[in-house]
C-alpha cells in the first residue's frame, strides 16, 4: 500500500489569499464522469485528506493525500509508478477554475 501526498501552490497575485480559501477548497477534483467512474477510481486510489490553507497574503496551498486501494496495489509496482500516475494530475483543473498561477510539487510517495 502506498500513500501519496500532492501539494499545489496557488499564487493569486495582488488578491488576498484568504478570500479564496473557501472557493479553492470547494473545487471538486474528483467528479464522476460517465459511466460513474471518477479519476481516483480509475487510478486505484482513495482520498485520505484534502486541505486548502492560505500560505501567505497572496498564496494558497492545497494538500491532497491519497492511498492506494486493492485495485491500486495491483496496478503499481513501486513508488515511482505512483508518482508517474499522480504527477500534475489536478494542476490543470485547478488552473481552469481559479484565477491563480498553479504550481504542482513533485508527489511524495511512502
Amino acid at each position: 500500500m502506498f500513500t501519496v501526498t500532492l501539494v499545489y501552490a496557488l499564487s493569486v497575485g495582488f488578491q488576498l489569499a484568504a478570500n479564496y480559501v473557501t472557493s479553492v477548497d470547494a473545487i471538486d477534483l474528483y467528479e464522476l464522469p460517465a459511466p460513474d467512474q471518477g479519476v481516483l477510481t480509475l487510478l486505484g486510489l482513495d482520498l485520505v485528506s484534502d486541505v486548502t490553507v492560505a500560505a501567505s497574503v497572496s498564496a494558497l496551498t492545497r494538500t491532497i493525500v491519497l492511498q492506494t486501494n486493492a485495485q491500486g496495489d495491483g496496478m503499481y509496482v513501486d513508488a515511482d509508478a505512483v508518482k508517474d500516475a499522480t504527477r500534475n494530475i489536478f494542476r490543470g483543473a485547478l488552473s481552469l477554475r481559479v484565477p491563480a498561477q498553479v504550481v504542482a510539487a513533485e508527489p511524495v510517495v511512502i
